[in-house]
């Protein structure tokens, strides 16, 4: 899966968990902080959950905690999917 397709998945992941209306999903950008838009600790479960659903794999709680931002988790799952070489 190239980065394309895990940011569109992504986004859509973010818009349910955080549940953003169109224009603030349409506004996402790799700077969007999860926190910012309203996530919680308890979120961070179902995303992991959404993520391992659509990926197979997850991030890893810290990064939530450590500038946790749209760009950032897409780099996470991307490189995951590289190490595996899918």
């Amino acid at each position: 899966m190239d980065r394309a397709e895990i940011t569109a998945q992504m986004r859509e992941i973010w818009t349910k968990v955080l549940r953003l209306d169109g224009e603030k999903a349409s506004v996402l950008t790799d700077d969007s902080d999860f926190f910012e838009y309203g996530g919680t600790s308890l979120m961070i479960g179902i995303m992991n959950i959404m993520m391992a659903q659509r990926f197979g794999r997850t991030v890893s709680p810290e990064m939530f905690y450590d500038g946790a931002t749209f760009g950032r988790m897409v780099d996470g799952i991307f490189a995951k999917e590289a190490d595996n070489g899918q």
